[in-house]
């Protein structure tokens, strides 16, 4: 009886709770993707930052004026401008521990010609002269006090650019590997794109019932090389990144939450557990109570707890 309580606590209790800060993501491959799942909206976000030991990073009104995110529009249909959508501070002191890193961000909208948000799938579908039109970034590094004089700690001559296609910027900076701009640096890159779905809510996904989700777009800046064209400013002390959706036609990335050990997969461990018990002794509740179709968890735990029981009648030590 001790084994099988000793087995009921790893199960039902340590395990999920040792999977509560962790995500397990399987990734899935497709051609084509069938929208039947929430979704955010999409929404062309630029999401700049700059480390907090930068003196600018204390005045986001400043970091503001010295990024420039210009929507490259044609002529067939309305320009709207990309719209300042404020300042957010990740990292920083937890539990009196600095975490790394420690950044001051702003978030760039650029929004679409369409006066409606599409569906996922009209989106994915509507030619990108309607919804994520080219950009151009540019980051003035004089009105921010930094200057690249020298080798040492790049982190603090630098403003790193992340592409979001979600209006989370949390999201974005979590899932997007961002690009470093240095002062003299004109850049060009494309945008690669891959669906993220995860938990609405991590530790209520460790009971294996409540567990939902939503889904984001997630893109990163691929094939990024010196930006060939004339057309683009280059002025002193100053970067730029144009940034533009490439025709794409390869299969999606899909990743996807989900969690190995949870509170109903522990019941359903104990069950086949008991189910196999109730053979040699009258331990557990009838087989009945504990009906689970998985015969992989009776030859894994099983002879587990039966040894453990056995040893214990007969005073054994393993």
């Amino acid at each position: 009886m001790t084994g099988l309580v000793i087995f009921s606590i790893n199960e039902l209790v340590i395990k999920p709770v040792k999977q509560n800060g962790l995500s397990l993501v399987k990734t899935f491959h497709t051609t084509d993707i069938v929208y039947d799942f929430p979704m955010a909206p999409l929404v062309w976000n630029v999401v700049a930052f700059i480390d907090m030991t930068i003196p600018a990073a204390s005045y986001p009104d400043v970091f503001k004026a010295a990024v420039d995110v210009k929507p490259l529009w044609d002529d067939q249909g309305s320009a709207p401008a990309c719209v300042y959508r404020g300042h957010q501070t990740f990292g920083g002191a937890v539990l009196g521990v600095q975490s790394d890193p420690y950044i001051q961000t702003i978030t760039i909208s650029c929004p679409s010609r369409l006066n409606y948000t599409p569906a996922p799938k009209d989106a994915m579908t509507t030619p990108s002269s309607m919804i994520s039109p080219d950009l151009l970034v540019t980051v003035n590094f004089t009105m921010l006090g930094i200057s690249d004089d020298s080798l040492v700690d790049a982190r603090r001559r630098t403003v790193s650019i992340l592409v979001g296609l979600t209006d989370n910027t949390a999201d974005v900076v979590e899932n997007t590997i961002p690009t470093p701009l240095f002062p003299g640096s004109h850049l060009c890159g494309s945008t690669s794109r891959e669906l993220r779905q995860r938990f609405v809510k991590p530790p209520l996904a460790s009971s294996g019932i409540f567990s939902p989700s939503m889904s984001f777009l997630v893109s990163d800046l691929v094939a990024l090389v010196q930006d060939p064209s004339l057309l683009v400013p280059r002025l002193e002390n100053t970067a730029t990144l144009r940034i533009f959706g490439q025709n794409d036609d390869s299969e999606w990335m899909v990743k996807v939450d989900y969690k190995d050990d949870s509170v109903l997969a522990g019941f359903a461990s104990l069950g086949a557990v008991c189910c196999m018990l109730s053979l040699e002794s009258n331990l557990c509740p009838p087989q009945g109570l504990w009906t689970v179709p998985e015969a992989n968890i009776f030859l894994r735990h099983g002879g587990e707890i039966i040894g453990m029981s056995r040893r214990r009648q007969n005073n054994v030590t393993p």
